[in-house]
């Protein structure tokens, strides 16, 4: 499946993609190249995806990283519960690759509009009186 996604993005021109196929693996490739946005399975071989999603969302390094749900269960409980351990999307399998591109493109574009207010609103030192 790896495969697929790497080739699905590469192939609509819009992504640099590293792809992984354990939690240990990620964090290190997250070590090396903080991504722009990482597409998570909830079902890995050395960690559930929930947990996985949380303690990225848990550590300061990471935790302004978006992360999506790409996983094969469709339930909305399974859905509900990607949401809740912080993932910023969640598509089921099989998955339409220009939509997880849109997706992907959707995320980025309302995290930098969110960095872009709160850069405005940050406050400036203070003025001194005359």
């Amino acid at each position: 499946m790896l495969g697929v996604i790497d080739l699905s993005l590469r192939l609509l021109g819009k992504l640099d993609v590293v792809a992984v196929s354990s939690f240990a693996d990620a964090l290190a490739a997250i070590g090396r190249r903080r991504p722009d946005v990482i597409l998570l399975d909830r079902m890995l071989p050395d960690l559930d995806g929930l947990e996985g999603c949380r303690r990225l969302k848990a550590d300061p390094e990471s935790s302004a990283i978006p992360i999506i749900f790409l996983s094969a269960r469709s339930d909305p409980a399974d859905v509900k519960a990607g949401m809740a351990a912080g993932a910023d999307g969640y598509l089921t399998k099989p998955f339409d690759p220009v939509v997880l591109s849109q997706r992907i493109t959707a995320i980025l574009k309302d995290r930098d509009e969110h960095a872009g207010q709160t850069a405005r609103k940050a406050p400036r030192g203070r003025r001194r009186r005359r």
